[in-house]
């Protein structure tokens, strides 16, 4: 098993980033998924989507979840989810 990453980006209904009260960009949210096997990242996507959705319905989510490649530097997104689209790469 490896340790992902989640990247929660959160837009207005217009698709424009979101602000701060001192009007910074403040865009995504990362966190970590630790030790779970790929079947159950979709089900903790869609569950983080719905819990978020209920906090804020008129709000766009984007969901990825990808790793970090520790050969290449690099960070390739495995899954995305939005408006109920979910992708894999």
């Amino acid at each position: 098993m490896q340790s992902y990453y989640m990247r929660i980006e959160v837009r207005d209904k217009n698709g424009k980033l979101i602000r701060d009260e001192n009007g910074n960009v403040r865009p995504t949210l990362n966190t970590s998924i630790l030790e779970h096997e790929l079947p159950a990242i979709e089900n903790i996507m869609r569950s983080h989507k719905k819990t978020l959705q209920a906090w804020m319905p008129e709000r766009k989510i984007t969901i990825e979840v990808g790793y970090r490649d520790s050969i290449s530097k690099t960070h390739p997104v495995l899954f995305c989810l939005t408006d109920e689209k979910f992708s894999k790469f």
